[in-house]
């Protein structure tokens, strides 16, 4: 069975930056979302996504949250989560979590649906 999502936020984020308001973009994540590795700052996949957001709606004003600390897991995050991200009121939000969840017996347990737990 397909999910249904519900874009009716998305959309409204899209109308207000058509709008040319201000929006505030926020990331929160590990080394991914920091941009390790990137050759530049701007090749990060957060920076990338930041920078749609700016080409496709030249008259909107953007501000950039960036969460990203590496080697933290899904764990730490959401520790830091308010102080980090949560307290800039971001509009739009992508996390990007899982590369530092190890696979111990507290994840499993979190992640892991119980036998017989079935929707």
């Amino acid at each position: 069975m397909m999910e249904r999502v519900n874009l009716a936020r998305l959309k409204e984020c899209m109308r207000r930056a058509m709008r040319g308001e201000l929006l505030k973009i926020g990331f929160l994540g590990g080394s991914i979302t920091q941009g390790s590795n990137a050759s530049r700052p701007r090749y990060t996949y957060a920076y990338r996504v930041f920078s749609w957001w700016k080409e496709n709606f030249p008259d909107a004003e953007f501000h950039y949250i960036k969460g990203g600390i590496g080697g933290t897991s899904s764990h730490y995050g959401v520790a830091r989560a308010v102080s980090d991200l949560l307290m800039y009121q971001p509009d739009f939000v992508v996390v990007d979590f899982s590369v530092n969840d190890e696979a111990e017996i507290f994840f499993k347990e979190t992640f892991v649906r119980p036998l017989g737990c079935m929707p």
